[in-house]
């Protein structure tokens, strides 16, 4: 192998262990990096998904205090008909409703006072508060001329025994609201979902996408995955359970805002190890091609050498002049002490 192909492995070995222990520093930093994020999107779905509670509870602390009303002791249904009325109207409810334990509507604010107002229109929520005599809160549904709307449900109890169940109707486009208000990071997209997998709200794509199902939901009330969007969009999700409501807060962000630093810096390490392997490889040939000649006084080993020889052998090259010492082989080490001190810088040693 010529010293050009030792030097230019020599160039490649050294580079490889720097490069190597180059791409563990950046794997290793974009795990932190992936980590810190995971961190902070769990702690702001659990953070977000409180804030939704808190909205919740707050118009179930409104409506408990409804059921409160003296207008249901007696009952006096016009009274309480004018009241609902105006608690309606002060927090932009589309309608406050009073059913009996059957589910008969008995008043709907946004109707005039009729005996004919048809039934409850989540029978099940109803089921659920004469079963746990404690608000609830229903999934989303479209309620007549309310189109995605969740309904909070509280019993009225006189004497032990539920008389009347007061709801109020929410429209989905307050927890959208809700949710922009939060000002999440760049990319970051948040969902609400109820209990059937259905979007109540969404960041983006409202209109489009509140009333749809999601399609393949990650299992367990709260954790971390990677995951592809309708839209075909790789991204990371984390996501949590609302305590009260038990609706699921979802926080996606684009997989190339976790990833693509790490990509970008790969592809430049890559980039400037192909550079300097160049830049060696050409120093390496230009130099390396002066080192081998300098060991022959400036000529090419593969073709020089053979003429000296025959010059030689001719008797038209003096070699015995430039010979400055003899030495057997048992004085080689004598030998070696003179070129240090400079006494035989071409020495001979004779068998």
């Amino acid at each position: 192998m010529r010293l050009r192909s030792h030097l230019v492995l020599f160039v490649l070995a050294a580079l490889v262990p720097v490069i190597g222990f180059a791409v563990l520093v950046i794997r290793e930093n974009a795990e932190l990096q992936r980590d810190a994020t995971e961190r902070g999107m769990r702690a702001t779905t659990h953070a977000v998904a409180a804030t939704v509670d808190q909205m919740l509870e707050t118009t179930m602390t409104t409506l408990e205090a409804l059921t409160e009303s003296d207008h249901l002791e007696a009952p006096n249904l016009r009274a309480f008909h004018a009241l609902a009325e105006r608690i309606a109207r002060s927090h932009g409810w589309p309608t406050v409703r009073l059913f009996d334990p059957d589910g008969r509507v008995l008043i709907d604010s946004a109707e005039p006072l009729r005996p004919d107002l048809g039934r409850a229109w989540q029978p099940a929520s109803l089921a659920r508060v004469l079963d746990e005599r404690r608000p609830v809160v229903s999934d989303l549904f479209e309620a007549g001329r309310h189109r995605h709307v969740v309904a909070i449900y509280a019993p009225v109890i006189h004497d032990g025994v539920i008389r009347f169940v007061v709801a109020a109707t929410l429209p989905a486009a307050r927890f959208s609201e809700l949710l922009r208000a939060q000002q999440f990071e760049t990319g970051m997209v948040a969902v609400l979902q109820d209990r059937a997998d259905v979007v109540v709200a969404r960041t983006q794509d409202e209109p489009a996408m509140v009333g749809r199902r999601v399609e393949h939901p990650a299992p367990g009330a709260e954790g971390w995955t990677r995951s592809r969007l309708r839209e075909g969009d790789e991204v990371y999700v984390a996501y949590a359970t609302t305590p009260r409501s038990r609706w699921r807060l979802v926080l996606t962000v684009p997989a190339e805002t976790v990833d693509g630093p790490l990509r970008r810096a790969l592809w430049q390490l890559l980039a400037g190890a192909a550079v300097a392997a160049a830049l060696a490889g050409g120093l390496t040939f230009a130099f390396g091609r002066r080192i081998a000649g300098a060991s022959f006084g400036g000529a090419k080993g593969r073709d020089r050498v053979p003429e000296l020889v025959d010059l030689y052998l001719q008797g038209d090259l003096d070699l015995e002049s430039l010979v400055t010492n003899r030495v057997k082989l048992d004085e080689v080490n004598d030998a070696f002490e003179a070129m240090e001190r400079q006494e035989g810088i071409r020495t001979v040693i004779t068998f």
